[in-house]
Order: C-alpha cells, then sequence, then structure tokens
C-alpha cells in the first residue's frame, strides 16, 4: 500500500538552519493538490495520554523528532504525526502551500490537504505556514518539558 500523501514529484533534501526540507522536482501549477491524508500516512492524538504512550521507551533525541514533526490536526485541538515525509515541510510566514481549506480548497470542507497556493517553481521548498493549526496546552506543555520548539514556537519565532 502507497501511504505517501504526496501528489506531485519531489526530493527531501538539506534546507539549511530548518534542516531536511521537500523540494518540488518540477512546476506544480496554483491550486494543484499537493499533499493530503491517506489511509497509513498519518497518526492523530486526541490527548496528552495518547501521546506520551507514542513517545513511551524513546529515546530523548527520538522524543525530540516526534514532538518537532508534529502539527496541530484540528478545531478539536488533537495532533497529527505524518508517517510520510510530509513531516519534513517547514515553515514560512510567506508559505507556497494552504493546508487550511478555508484558504483554498477546490472541493468544499476538504480541510484535510495541502493545495499550492501559487504557482511553486521545480527545485523550491514546499513550506507551510504552522500560525493555520490549532495547538492544544498539553502538546505544548510537553514540548517544554522536553526542551523542543513546538510548531507554535516556530511559527512565532520563524
Amino acid at each position: 500500500m502507497n501511504t505517501s500523501g504526496f501528489n506531485v514529484k519531489y526530493e527531501l533534501k538539506d534546507a539549511g538552519v530548518k534542516g531536511k526540507g521537500i523540494f518540488a522536482l518540477e512546476d506544480i501549477p496554483y491550486g494543484t493538490k499537493v499533499w493530503g491524508l491517506v489511509e497509513g500516512n498519518h497518526t492523530v492524538y486526541r490527548n496528552e495520554s495518547e501521546l506520551r504512550q507514542r513517545i513511551k521507551g524513546l529515546s530523548n533525541e527520538e522524543i525530540k523528532h516526534v514532538l518537532n514533526h508534529i502539527w496541530g490536526a484540528d478545531d478539536n485541538c488533537s495532533v497529527l504525526e505524518c508517517n510520510d515525509q510530509a513531516e519534513y515541510v517547514n515553515h514560512s510566514s510567506d508559505n507556497n502551500n494552504l493546508v487550511c481549506g478555508f484558504q483554498l480548497s477546490p472541493q468544499q470542507n476538504d480541510y484535510d490537504s495541502c493545495w499550492a497556493g501559487r504557482d511553486i517553481k521545480a527545485g523550491e521548498e514546499l513550506t507551510d505556514n504552522y500560525a493555520c493549526y490549532c495547538v492544544p496546552d498539553w502538546y505544548l506543555k510537553i514540548c517544554a518539558e522536553y526542551g523542543v520548539e513546538s510548531s507554535k514556537d516556530v511559527c512565532n519565532n520563524y
């Protein structure tokens, strides 16, 4: 089963101070569905105990990786861990992907996909604005406990 939610050709490569990033291998026209949820490419944690169970027994380095690659999932303030390379889509306040369904969506109420918010050139990093996500207090608490920048911190600091 293909569990990648990507609908465009991309490569994972160095993104400087951000670590790794996702880069377009071909031009992506405005309005193209870039990524979406598919069975097997994500895990949703609905509360603190579910996320703590996920990181239980991991090394500090592994815990930091997991926490650093989790996004707010929905208006109910769950969090989502991508199990494909979408975890490497970095934040930018000048993002080229739109993940909030109300910003751009050819299909009504599709809040589970990323769309090209403008024409994206081959070689350009695919970015997202993390300000779009609801971030629960319990996730922020766990990030602080392990000294990890949450997606909210990244949005506020960069």
